[in-house]
């Protein structure tokens, strides 16, 4: 019976040939998460990207335009850092439930605008202010809510009739005939390619829409 045991030049090339499989296995499985997470990004994006330009296309669409009102709409144009973070306010017809009264409001005021995202540092989180009907100050104040946490700008622009143009208030007669909406996203996927200090890959979905008002 032959008890020979392995000599320590077969055991030094056994651990290094696992060392290698190991590493290639390592390799395609960090490579293949990377791309998957980069997916799931890509889908979560094309999600609620049109969600959230659905949602603030009808809130727009309900902007108030009554004569009896001095102060309908106001936009603002903003930057934070070196991206565009604009801001619009204004009164929709839309009626809303107001939690203090425990009433239907038949008016309220809604706002969109960008702050700084508490979990994604560089980015933004998109803000949607609602107050249950009209105050003497329709631009400020209601409950905040945050609708989503990795954009990366946000412009609106006016249509007077005869330009674009990138703020509204009350030296413009009436309401704009159209506001565009304009709002990025940032993706970032780490291109690891086998090592997870590799650089990032960064992308941007746009989504626009322009909606036009009655006159």
């Amino acid at each position: 019976m032959n008890n020979k045991g392995f000599t320590l030049l077969e055991v030094v090339l056994t651990l290094a040939i696992l060392a290698i499989v190991l590493s290639v296995v390592y390799g395609t499985l960090t490579s293949t998460l990377s791309v998957n997470e980069q997916i799931d990004n890509l889908f979560a994006s094309a999600e609620v990207g049109p969600a959230l330009i659905k949602i603030m296309s009808d809130d727009i669409k309900s902007l108030l335009n009554a004569s009896a009102l001095k102060h309908s709409v106001q936009g603002k144009d903003g930057v934070i850092g070196a991206w565009e973070a604009d801001r619009l306010d204004f009164v929709s017809s839309k009626d809303s439930w107001d939690s203090d009264r425990k009433v239907h409001a038949p008016v309220t005021e809604v706002g969109y605008y960008l702050t700084e995202s508490q979990s994604w540092p560089g980015l933004f989180t998109l803000i949607k202010r609602k107050q249950p009907f009209i105050d003497d100050k329709p631009f400020e104040g209601g409950y905040l809510f945050e609708l989503y946490d990795k954009v990366r700008s946000l412009t609106f622009k006016y249509f007077d009739g005869e330009n674009w143009i990138d703020t509204w208030d009350d030296t413009q007669k009436s309401i704009p005939e159209a506001i565009q909406v304009i709002l990025t996203f940032h993706i970032t996927s780490e291109e690891t390619g086998g090592d997870s200090s590799g650089p990032a890959s960064e992308q941007e979905q746009i989504y626009t829409t322009t909606i036009q008002l009655a006159k």
